[in-house]
């Protein structure tokens, strides 16, 4: 993990063990970046514990890391109380009414459907980017369509698409996130007009 200062920019946090896609990206743009291993007190590592009672605690590198691991990858809904804040909102994820989705409470149901609809669920996060109160995330989404949970029965398809979130930060919640995912290609792949060899 380095640390990336751009010339006439405040500095921020590149998450990755070495120089990415998107530092390759900005580098084109113009940008001079200097990695650097920070001082241990510098690394944006999150601990908590998964459960009361002294369980062990785990370490992530960002609190985008953690939301996609402990979330969507383990499938934990009671995850999404603890760093969903109760105002958050997220943008470009819509509820069966088109409406952006609100809290827990109202996330819940969209998760739902997904895990439903993909069990074996997995989002790795490939670049993660920090500055001032907001984390910018690209991933990678695989998963098998296993369930209905999207209103169409099971295909048994594995899905493999991309995406990209920025997420504001408050007080360890995520209180705003704006969600920019290629459901279409998802989409393509379980009609069988794009689809994918099994991983």
């Amino acid at each position: 993990m380095g640390q990336a200062e751009i010339s006439g920019i405040s500095p921020f946090f590149i998450v990755s063990d070495a120089p990415s896609a998107l530092s390759f990206y900005l580098d084109r743009l113009g940008f001079e970046i200097i990695f650097q291993e920070p001082a241990a007190a510098d690394v944006r590592t999150r601990r908590r514990s998964a459960a009361k009672g002294g369980a062990v605690a785990t370490n992530y590198k960002t609190l985008a890391h953690e939301w996609f691991e402990e979330v969507w990858n383990q499938g934990r809904a009671e995850a999404i109380d603890r760093l969903f804040a109760a105002d958050g909102i997220a943008h470009g994820l819509a509820d069966a009414s088109g409406n952006a989705l609100r809290g827990p409470a109202g996330f819940k149901p969209f998760f739902e459907q997904f895990r439903d609809a993909f069990p074996d669920m997995h989002i790795e996060v490939e670049d993660a980017v920090c500055e001032g109160d907001k984390i910018a995330v690209r991933c990678v989404v695989r998963g098998t369509h296993r369930g209905d949970g999207l209103g169409m029965e099971a295909t048994h398809r594995p899905v493999v698409f991309t995406g990209m979130t920025i997420l504001r930060v408050r007080d360890g919640q995520i209180v705003e996130a704006w969600n920019n995912f290629d459901f279409q290609s998802m989409t393509a792949q379980l009609s069988g007009a794009d689809a994918v060899e099994p991983n």
